[in-house]
């Protein structure tokens, strides 16, 4: 199960699993240190086909990675199944999404 974060920081593939989540992690960490300038940076989880706790776990990642390096890091195209993960995990005030 292959996911990829391509150059705009959009997250291709199945789903973040256990078995690739250090692999997305590291991916995305590289996206936001190559990140230039103020401006937010989108993560776009539209590509991802399933989602799961295990994609929360590594927004939140993100979010504290971005966030020690003082960049603005908002979450795009969340499916209705992981926004409900999200709010129900009570992070909707943590973490930014469209």
């Amino acid at each position: 199960m292959s996911v990829q974060v391509d150059k705009n920081f959009t997250v291709v593939g199945e789903e973040i699993t256990f078995e690739n989540a250090e692999k997305v992690k590291a991916l995305g960490y590289a996206r936001v240190d190559n990140h230039q300038g103020d401006d937010e940076l989108v993560v776009d989880l539209g590509g991802l086909t399933h989602a799961n706790s295990v994609t929360v776990a590594v927004m939140m990642a993100w979010h504290r990675y971005a966030l020690a390096r003082q960049k603005n890091l908002s979450f795009a195209h969340l499916s209705p199944g992981l926004l409900n993960i999200v709010e129900f995990s009570g992070l909707n005030p943590v973490l930014s999404t469209r």
